[in-house]
């Protein structure tokens, strides 16, 4: 499954993809959440919906679109996110 990194662009597991702040991260790299917290690989943060997520747990991307199982709106990294 894929999801929308921080520019709205489609990205697939395991890709790297830009933070909520526009930086591009590589996979496993850290990033900033959608409240601008940094973030390292593995930590929780908050996604497109203001809502906090833990590692490993489900959230919306950028384009609203709730994604299930560990997502990341870096990499999510994640934040990654991303983060996730």
């Amino acid at each position: 499954m894929g999801y929308y990194d921080g520019k709205g662009i489609y990205r697939h597991d395991g890709e790297g993809g830009y933070d909520c702040r526009g930086i591009y991260r590589r996979p496993g790299e850290g990033g900033y959440d959608a409240h601008g917290i940094f973030r390292r690989p593995g930590e929780g943060g908050y996604d497109y919906e203001e809502i906090y997520r833990y590692p490993g747990e489900g959230g919306y991307d950028s384009k609203k679109c709730y994604q299930r199982n560990g997502w990341d709106s870096v990499s999510s990294s994640s934040s990654s996110g991303g983060s996730k």
